[in-house]
């Protein structure tokens, strides 16, 4: 089982002090986790080889559109590329391509996980699809995390009733037709009151550090813009790479809202 000490050698290179305010905010158990994507693309195979990515499955789309499907990728333009695949191959076939690729007993969780999962966190919210940061978690705590699935019925008051509670934001692999993707599915989402209610309400009575994350979903994005003109944002953290040609350096970036990180 993992110990205070074995997360500290890990993080031997990271170069900003962890704040004080963070520290008291998971002490009081007032922190919550916002996991992302970077943590799962740390996983590897059973195999020892690296995830997949989409571009990466020859004829997955129609003949000529991969380069500029390539092209939108390497422009950050993730939500059109989403989309253009969900028209072009249809929820059965998206669906199915994702869980292959996403094939819970076929991933291993990443040390970072299973560290997320040793700190008392009041909470944890993940963006992603995959059972990851559930076994994690089992493997160390040995309880089971439940996840919650984000949807217009879900409010803050039956998440709290959990101890951790674990926010699924944008599907489970378990129920396909709840992954949020594309643009679309985004814009269902942002349409949805009780949705948005539940985002504000975790933001603004939360410190919510964020792991593995860039800051591009839109729903998020929107929550924290909201919160922060109507003066009602608590102090959020963000874990990143000093700098882009670091090597494993980190640093903790203080944020009210995705327009002020500094």
């Amino acid at each position: 089982m993992l110990t205070k000490d074995d997360i500290r050698k890990h993080y031997r290179h990271y170069t900003d002090p962890i704040p004080a305010d963070l520290l008291s905010a998971i002490k009081e158990k007032r922190c919550v986790a916002l996991v992302g994507s970077g943590v799962t693309s740390r996983c590897l195979s059973k195999s020892r080889a690296p995830l997949p990515g989409w571009a990466s499955r020859e004829g997955i789309v129609k003949a000529g559109d991969t380069q500029d499907l390539v092209e939108l990728i390497d422009s950050g333009e993730f939500l059109i590329v989403a989309q253009e695949l969900r028209e072009q191959l249809g929820e059965t076939l998206l669906s199915r391509f994702i869980i292959e690729t996403f094939d819970p007993d076929a991933i291993i969780p990443s040390r970072v996980q299973e560290h997320l999962a040793v700190v008392p966190f009041r909470g944890f919210i993940t963006t992603n699809y995959d059972n990851l940061l559930e076994r994690a978690y089992l493997n160390v705590r040995r309880r089971q995390l439940h996840p919650v699935l984000a949807d217009a019925d879900t409010t803050l008051e039956q998440l709290l009733k959990r101890d951790p509670f674990f926010l699924k934001l944008h599907g489970d692999l378990e129920t396909p037709s709840s992954i949020v993707l594309a643009y679309r599915d985004y814009l269902k989402l942002l349409s949805e009151p009780g949705f948005q209610a539940l985002l504000d309400g975790i933001f603004s009575e939360f410190t919510v550090l964020m792991v593995g994350y860039g800051l591009t979903d839109l729903d998020i994005i929107q929550s924290l813009d909201r919160l922060t003109h109507a003066k009602k944002n608590c102090r959020h953290y963000l874990l990143s790479h000093a700098e882009p040609t670091s090597s494993g350096h980190g640093r903790m970036s203080c944020f009210l809202s995705p327009r002020q990180i500094w």
